[in-house]
């Protein structure tokens, strides 16, 4: 039996006289490809055994293999640990999703209900300050009046003291003071519509204003609650993709070595089987 190793094809054939057996494709693995990997390894055993099929396989040959084999079985149990550590990722991630969709939509309608809460707060504050402004008004034109009559009357008690005399009531509530008392009468009408109106808007708004502070009580209430999932997101969440990222990391790491341990394992198989052929020529 002659061996050979072609290194135009990556085969190592085992030459029978007049037949030729293919045993193994060495062609080195393609970087980052794990199912290369495999597949090199595989072809390697395989080569291996057809070399030396009642043993004797060189030491080296076997250290490597054995590194090689090791190798492997932690990048597949590192593997599916970053699959496992995936998938507890992603339920994860859909927990928190699920949790934050609701959250969002009820802060969102909040939102709505109290910006148009806050809108009819402020027209119907607008309102009030008309309503009071008005009544103020109001209060200001009958005082004048008020004011009048008030002084025409003190005018008589004051000369009447100088006189000694007394004032006739008549005198007190003259024609033009009755003219002046249906000018107040009308404002005191006016003013009770303006005062009716400004209660009225006064009541709207003590029964908005508890609406409102409900509301934005609900609103803290709900960010306190998506706080809460966003915690969660930050640190379990992360957590998990900090865990996923490290143990991809050592993946890769194990992947280079075990590329460059075929590398070498390659190169030692070749010289392994260089000696074959250099002892069967000795012979």
């Amino acid at each position: 039996r002659t061996t050979r190793d072609s290194f135009n094809t990556g085969k190592v054939s085992t030459l029978v006289p007049g037949k030729v057996t293919t045993t193994a494709d060495l062609q080195l693995p393609t970087l980052g490809n794990p199912g290369d990997l495999d597949r090199y390894a595989g072809s390697l055993k395989d080569a291996l055994e057809a070399l030396w099929p009642a043993g004797g396989v060189p030491e080296r040959l076997v250290g490597l293999q054995a590194e090689l084999a090791a190798l492997a079985e932690q990048a597949h149990e590192v593997e599916a640990h970053v699959t496992e550590r995936r998938v507890v990722a992603g339920h994860v991630a859909n927990e928190i999703e699920q949790s934050l969709r609701p959250l969002e939509r009820a802060i969102e309608a909040l939102e709505l209900e109290r910006a148009a809460l806050e809108n009819s707060q402020a027209e119907l504050q607008g309102k009030q300050a008309r309503a009071h402004a008005a009544v103020k008004d109001l209060d200001a034109a009958y005082a004048v009046i008020y004011g009048q009559v008030e002084a025409h009357q003190s005018k008589l008690f004051a000369r009447a003291g100088q006189d000694g005399g007394e004032v006739d009531f008549r005198d007190l509530f003259r024609e033009d003071v009755e003219a002046q008392l249906g000018r107040l009468s009308g404002i005191f009408a006016d003013r009770a519509q303006a005062a009716a109106r400004l209660s009225a808007v006064q009541d709207r708004l003590a029964a908005l204003l508890p609406r409102i502070a409900d509301v934005r009580l609900q609103l803290h209430e709900l960010n306190r609650s998506r706080l809460k999932v966003e915690a969660r997101r930050v640190s379990e969440l992360a957590r998990l993709e900090f865990e996923v990222t490290a143990t991809e990391n050592r993946l890769r790491g194990l992947e280079r070595a075990r590329e460059h341990r075929a590398l070498e394992l390659g190169l030692a198989f070749r010289r392994a089987v260089n000696r074959l052929i250099d002892a069967r020529d000795r012979r």
